[in-house]
């Protein structure tokens, strides 16, 4: 975790480069080559026969700043809306939840009330009081998804945070997990450890996840998911 594994993502990323060069592919391409069929057997998972052309990304902002007030809060994401992004997500847990709901509300306004617009994120935050609060006070509003209310390797905080925050609705984590180990121990809890429901994530997580979320370690998750894909298969 921490400091080792971004040193260890550094590399990797390097080294994955310079296969890519060597191939003379695109490192996507490279990718889904070594990785992406590995997941066929899991049921209802098809992999593509090549990697996809497009794909989905999203607008993460909405930092907490001093002088940041709503007007120039809605400034920013009305920015990422006119370069052409159709989803935005921003920062929660820095500000009291009152004051949060308000953010949210102020950011609602310029994505003409679409909630499936926007998307939130805690960074690991809340402990298990609050994030429910949390959860309980943004789920009419009907939000993308609800990212790392708390600690990443809270599984059991996940798992119960899953029962208050509606099915409907998404919540997100697995960014902050950098080890096979780590993402087979979330998957052990509700609402991951259902093979059905997790066929449905890894067809998700190999072909838009890693896309969106490729820093640091990007690389590493992907390589771990393909390994805990296996794992999963053979249980």
């Amino acid at each position: 975790h921490g400091e080792r594994s971004v040193a260890c993502g550094v590399l990797d990323m390097a080294l994955w480069d310079a296969v890519a060069k060597i191939e003379d592919k695109p490192l996507c391409a490279v990718l889904a080559e070594r990785y992406g069929c590995k997941a066929d057997g899991l049921p209802g998972f098809v992999a593509p026969e090549r990697p996809m052309e497009r794909v989905w990304v999203y607008a993460a902002g909405g930092y907490y700043q001093p002088e940041k007030d709503h007007t120039k809060l809605q400034e920013e994401m009305q920015g990422y809306l006119d370069m052409g992004f159709k989803t935005v997500k921003m920062k929660i847990g820095g500000a009291p939840l009152e004051e949060d709901i308000e953010r949210i509300k102020a950011v609602l306004e310029v994505t003409g009330g679409a909630g499936d617009s926007l998307a939130v994120d805690a960074n690991g935050r809340f402990d298990l009081e609050e994030a429910v609060a949390y959860a309980k006070a943004m789920a009419p509003f009907n939000l993308r998804w609800y990212e790392e209310a708390g600690d990443p390797l809270d599984y059991q905080l996940q798992a119960e945070l899953s029962k208050v925050y509606p099915a409907s609705l998404s919540m997100a984590t697995g960014e902050n997990l950098f080890s096979m180990q780590d993402a087979r121990n979330l998957i052990r809890y509700p609402p991951f450890a259902q093979p059905t429901l997790f066929s449905h994530l890894a067809q998700e997580f190999f072909f838009s996840f890693v896309t969106t979320q490729l820093f640091s370690s990007g690389v590493l998750v992907q390589r771990s998911a393909a390994a805990l894909s296996g794992w999963l298969a053979a249980c």
